[in-house]
């Protein structure tokens, strides 16, 4: 059975990990499950002239284990748990390099990220989880 039409907002740990690399037009980000479904919801303010509204991104592509077909973000799973995983397992690399850093990062802070995971000079460090000052 499948949780569907809870939220749970995950700015401000976004905020407390990632500092400044975040995109400041970014006023709140949500794991929404819905219709099986496990979606990162991003709203931007709308003044801005780089985005506009809600982005929605569904999670469901992001594997724990590819071979076993367990999706890292289940629907069976709450929010809170979600979250939690989204911040625990899901490293900086596969932030950056699944596009999802397009949306939770301004441009200078995507090139921050891949400067700090060592992409930039092709020494990836995927076990990342938060940047430290």
């Amino acid at each position: 059975m499948s949780i569907d039409g809870f939220s749970l907002n995950i700015l401000s740990e976004l905020l407390e990990r990632y500092g400044d690399w975040v995109d400041p037009d970014l006023k709140r980000l949500r794991i929404v499950q819905k219709a099986n479904t496990t979606f990162l919801e991003a709203t931007y303010d709308t003044n801005s002239n780089n985005r506009k509204g809600i982005v929605r991104e569904s999670l469901n592509f992001i594997m724990e284990d590819i071979g076993k077909r367990l999706h890292l973000f289940p629907t069976t799973s709450t929010p809170q748990e979600n979250a939690e995983r989204f911040f625990d397992k899901l490293d900086l690399y596969s932030i950056v390099m699944t596009g999802i850093g397009d949306m939770l990062f301004s441009e200078d802070g995507v090139n921050a990220a891949l400067e700090y995971i060592g992409a930039v000079k092709g020494e990836c460090n995927e076990d990342i989880t938060r940047r430290l000052e």
